[in-house]
């Protein structure tokens, strides 16, 4: 009897032993990602804190020691795709370009997605539940500043103000208002000239990719969800006014409400029709014009002729400008792409222009680049219409989360890879896909992962 009740106390410390290592092996994990996410060079705030340096070195040694803890793992091979496409590119700076810099960001993507690959589902939707409160907070104090920002100038320019890339000290010269968040322009809205804010972020047009992926990927995979936190960023990424947050939702309400009546065949090749087609027609256009800085002027002229016709900054008339823009940089890439091909591009012809994921790796990587990242969005694509095509009519928000979930692959697909070809954008790659195969699993876990 007295050995019976010593076994069971033995039984309940180990289990209790290793119910707390669990706990403490998602923790610091879960910290590592999440200062991944607010380390990115994208990220304005770490440098007014004077932090970044100090946090990406703490990021890198919790990923260093999970790694070296994990070995003996099993790795979820459906996410290897992402590394693929990754080596691809470090392949190419090894022989081509031979950017260091660029070389060491691979590396830490291909660490990140590792560590993505050796967790379980419930602890990844545990990181995103975690992130999605922080965008909240953000999002949060960026509305606070843009109402403070109608009657204070200092308020209004304190939003513009940014400190230089890895300060080492407090605030740097810029004013502590700042923190409640950035703006990096302003419009004419209505009469008042607001700021167009963009949180804790360089620009508006990183918004998709930092504020509504995690959000989608939240609505599709966790059943609960707290409606202030989906309300608040879906009310800051409005208020952001960035073309392509409109297009994704525009996109997404199509999608919600069309879904049912579209085969899932449709959504999983649409996508390589639709390139094909518009990557023809770009060539077609701005094949006469192959120079960047021309096509840059050409674009720049345009904008300030429509400007000077509208007689003010327009989120329209600044929408219209950014477009030209970026459909002359496409029409470059592709011609860049064509040229090169099958090799990977120069670092200059890589950096100077801007679309798509898929072309960007081909630029990056070569044909070898290309390859993977079609396979690994035909993936993506696959998976995200799997998932909404099993949907019951009366989950609405999970609906709506793989609607807008599709949108946004689809985005940078196409024609927007702003925030998305980053080691922040292929992590959450990762996640999608390990996720998506793991649907059966998620379904049956009962922890509330936003509570």
């Amino acid at each position: 009897m007295t050995s019976h009740f010593k076994t069971s106390i033995k039984n309940f410390q180990k289990s209790k032993s290793i119910e707390n290592k669990k706990k403490y092996s998602f923790n610091y994990v879960s910290l590592a990602l999440v200062l991944a996410v607010f380390t990115s060079g994208h990220v304005l705030t770490v440098d007014a804190l004077g932090l970044r340096l100090i946090l990406q070195i703490t990021m890198i040694a919790l990923i260093l020691t999970f790694l070296f803890t994990s070995y003996k793992k099993k790795i979820n091979k459906k996410g290897l795709i992402v590394i693929y496409v990754a080596l691809s590119c470090v392949l190419s700076d090894l022989i081509v370009r031979q950017d260091l810099n660029d070389i060491l960001g691979y590396a830490l993507l291909i660490s990140l997605t590792l560590t993505i690959l050796l967790m379980n589902p419930e602890s990844i939707l545990k990181f995103i539940g975690t992130l999605n409160y922080i965008n909240c907070f953000f999002a949060s104090c960026s509305i606070i500043a843009l109402l403070i920002s109608i009657n204070s100038s200092s308020m209004f320019n304190a939003m513009f103000d940014k400190a230089p890339y890895y300060s080492s000290s407090f605030l740097s010269g810029i004013g502590w208002q700042s923190l409640l968040g950035h703006a990096d322009t302003e419009q004419l809205f209505f009469g008042l000239t607001l700021p167009r804010i963009s949180a804790h972020l360089q620009q508006a047009s990183l918004v998709p990719a930092y504020f509504l992926l995690p959000l989608a990927i939240s609505l599709a995979f966790i059943s609960k969800n707290r409606s202030y936190i989906i309300l608040l960023i879906i009310l800051f990424s409005i208020l952001s006014t960035g073309g392509n947050t409109y297009v994704a939702f525009a996109m997404t309400i199509f999608i919600y409400t069309f879904a049912k009546y579209i085969p899932q065949i449709f959504f999983t090749v649409m996508p390589f029709v639709l390139i094909i087609f518009s990557s023809s027609l770009l060539v077609y256009l701005f094949i006469d014009t192959y120079d960047a800085d021309a096509l840059k002027e050409m674009s720049r002229s345009f904008g300030e002729t429509y400007e000077s016709a509208s007689s003010n900054q327009t989120p329209v008339g600044q929408g219209l400008g950014s477009g030209i823009v970026r459909l002359a940089l496409m029409g470059y890439q592709t011609i860049g792409f064509i040229e090169n091909f099958p090799l990977p591009a120069n670092s200059a012809l890589v950096k100077n222009t801007i679309g798509g994921n898929l072309m960007t790796n081909g630029l990056r990587g070569g044909v070898i680049g290309f390859l993977f990242t079609s396979v690994m969005y035909y993936i993506l694509f696959h998976s995200i219409s799997q998932g909404l095509k099993q949907c019951k009519p009366s989950e609405k928000k999970k609906i709506f989360g793989f609607s807008l979930m599709y949108a946004l692959i689809f985005q940078s697909f196409i024609y927007n890879d702003f925030g998305f070809s980053t080691y922040y954008g292929y992590t959450m790659f990762a996640i999608i896909i390990i996720l998506s195969s793991s649907l059966k699993k998620i379904n049956n876990i009962k922890t509330q992962p936003n509570s």
